[in-house]
């Protein structure tokens, strides 16, 4: 996995609530910017190993804290 990715999940382990949300919002925004898409509107990095990895991580992560779950749900839907 990148190591800006695990930089950012290392993040989502801070007490501090803005700390996680922006974790949460660097991770999805990286998986955004770092992929292409489809005629059909599929982020291809999202689907690479990496990816899968990251936004795993991201999920698991993020379920320990309701702020930052909240923040990974709001980017899953914005995909």
């Amino acid at each position: 996995m990148a190591a800006s990715f695990v930089s950012l999940l290392d993040k989502l382990k801070s007490p501090h609530r803005s700390v996680q949300r922006h974790a949460v919002r660097a991770i999805f925004e990286s998986l955004r910017s770092n992929s292409s898409q489809d005629t059909f509107g599929h982020h291809h990095h999202l689907h690479s190993p990496a990816g899968k990895q990251a936004l795993s991580d991201c999920l698991l992560l993020s379920s320990r804290s309701a702020p930052a779950l909240d923040e990974a749900i709001s980017q899953l839907c914005y995909l």
